[in-house]
């Protein structure tokens, strides 16, 4: 297949930040003669960090591809060795100043296979077809979105949520026993004259909807008058811009040519939208084996299921192709849609699949002391332990599953039957938690709790002595009432009238001949 460009037309803006953290390759608004793929990153880290790690893996991935064979297909391996690399020019230029640098990844590149689309973090690729609209958008790697995936949190929450800007991915110089992020990869084989590529930092997307995204590249404009209105919209974003916005000339044929034309742009067709599904980089990049359990016999039985409905709809529509790779899928009017996925882990639903070691805890609304407010609310001393004395702290092993329920509680460390009954009983009543969250997927995950249980101190009593002998035979401590002032007033009457600030003094009953403690 021979697929041609038209010029692509890209922008870069400040926005209201005091320093620019995206970097693109080309570094160019408009770029001649450019090689057939395309990267935006934007940094993290705040200062010159992100700006630092932004700029070297755009320059990375432009020296490691700049002798690729483009008349071969690109691969996932390829993309591998290109990212690679990068990891390796990020920790070169790591110093002590900048050190904890790390930067998002959006990449791009038109080969003879298709369209290759890789991603990590929350900048993002859209791959749409005018007439039709999006045909495949990037999922943000970003705690937000996790949370969203597990219906913990609303869409619209999520766009105010104070986590919003958290990803759980990126291009960064792992520390200690943390593992190198991993990428998100499609190929499009069904790449059609007239389709767009937009690639874009977050700032970008925080005053451009998807909707109105389909409708600028819808119109009957200029490719640069696109890109103008697009960045129109966003010039006054808070955050930094960046974009690229390529669009395909012509398809044609199988040879195996890709090139960047000039030309004027074309106008799209009718065509209905592949079903896309992504795939993530080798496990060589990923986490321990231990993080997320795999299950090959559901992947082997969902595999064959997907190939005898697909066998069954290529059949209907008269096609063939001896691709073992490919997903086809009949569309409505016997469009043929093709997506090629690459080898590679698939990732399955492990939503119920303990993760031991997560990227982020499971955590209580409003955090720990919320948490022990709830407890301390709804905690209840047993007669029986209180009766014996028996107090100390109830060790609760709870799972957190991802949709934030309590799942599966078991006491790990108890002190007696009854306060352990009142631990569990109080497990229980726990309100959704927000769920632990790895590479980028909330997950169930291990919660270990403490509720610890105090008895009152008691007040000691004072000493109790015998009363001093009296000559009269009366009791010490009895008091009596004749001993008034003529004026029917007690001794120190007139020196309360004097201090009238002077608290009252506290009534004391009145004693008999016992004394009282």
């Amino acid at each position: 297949m021979e697929i041609r460009l038209n010029q692509p037309y890209s922008f870069t803006q400040l926005g209201q930040r005091g320093n620019q953290e995206d970097a693109r390759y080309p570094d160019s608004d408009e770029p001649k003669g450019a090689k057939p793929f395309f990267v935006v990153c934007d940094g993290v880290g705040g200062s010159n960090k992100g700006e630092v790690a932004s700029r070297t893996v755009c320059d990375a991935f432009g020296q490691a591809l700049s002798n690729t064979d483009w008349s071969k297909e690109f691969t996932i391996r390829d993309f591998e060795k290109a990212l690679d690399f990068a990891f390796s020019a990020l920790e070169e230029k790591t110093t002590p100043e900048n050190k904890g640098m790390a930067t998002t990844l959006t990449f791009v590149a038109f080969h003879k296979g298709g369209c290759f689309i890789a991603h990590i973090g929350d900048s993002r690729v859209y791959y749409v077809r005018p007439g039709e609209g999006i045909v495949y958008k990037t999922e943000d790697h970003s705690l937000v979105n996790a949370l969203v995936r597990a219906g913990v949190i609303t869409q619209e929450e999520a766009a105010t949520h104070p986590d919003r800007n958290v990803i759980t991915r990126s291009v960064c110089v792992p520390e200690g026993d943390q593992e190198r992020s991993t990428a998100t990869t499609v190929n499009i084989s069904d790449v059609r004259e007239g389709d767009y590529v937009f690639l874009c930092s977050d700032g970008v997307l925080k005053k451009l909807t998807d909707g109105r995204l389909v409708d600028i590249l819808s119109a009957s404009a200029s490719d640069k008058d696109k890109r103008d209105a697009i960045a129109g919209l966003s010039k006054d974003s808070d955050d930094n811009n960046t974009a690229y916005l390529v669009s395909v000339a012509a398809v044609t044929g199988e040879a195996p040519i890709v090139s960047v034309d000039d030309s004027a742009e074309s106008s799209a067709t009718h065509v209905i939208a592949p079903i896309v599904t992504p795939v993530e980089t080798s496990s060589r990049h990923a986490k321990p084996a231990n993080s997320k359990s795999r299950m090959p016999l559901i992947v082997v039985g969902v595999v064959a299921i997907v190939a005898v409905i697909a066998g069954f709809f290529i059949f209907q529509a008269g096609f063939s192709d001896n691709k073992t790779e490919t997903v086809k899928e009949n569309q409505d009017k016997g469009n043929q849609n093709l997506l090629e996925t690459f080898s590679g882990d698939n990732e399955e639903d492990d939503s119920d699949d303990v993760v031991d070691k997560p990227d982020t805890r499971a955590e209580f609304p409003g955090g720990d002391k919320a948490l022990k407010a709830f407890i301390d609310k709804n905690k209840r001393y047993p007669d029986d332990a209180r009766k014996n004395k028996k107090e100390g702290t109830v060790h609760v092993e709870l799972v957190i599953a991802a949709d934030g329920s309590v799942k599966d509680m078991d006491v790990e460390q108890g002190v007696c039957p009854s306060l352990d009954d009142e631990a569990i009983r109080i497990c229980k009543q726990l309100p959704k938690f927000r769920p632990a969250v790895d590479d980028g997927h909330a997950v169930a995950s291990k919660y270990l709790l403490t509720i610890e249980f105090r008895l009152p101190k008691e007040k000691e009593k004072p000493a109790v002595t015998a009363p001093a002998a009296n000559p009269d035979n009366s009791q010490q401590g009895e008091v009596k009432n004749d001993k008034e002032n003529g004026d029917g007033k007690q001794p120190n009457d007139d020196k309360k009238e004097r201090n009238p600030t002077q608290p009252k003094p506290e009534e004391k009953p009145e004693l008999t001949n016992t004394v009282s403690v």
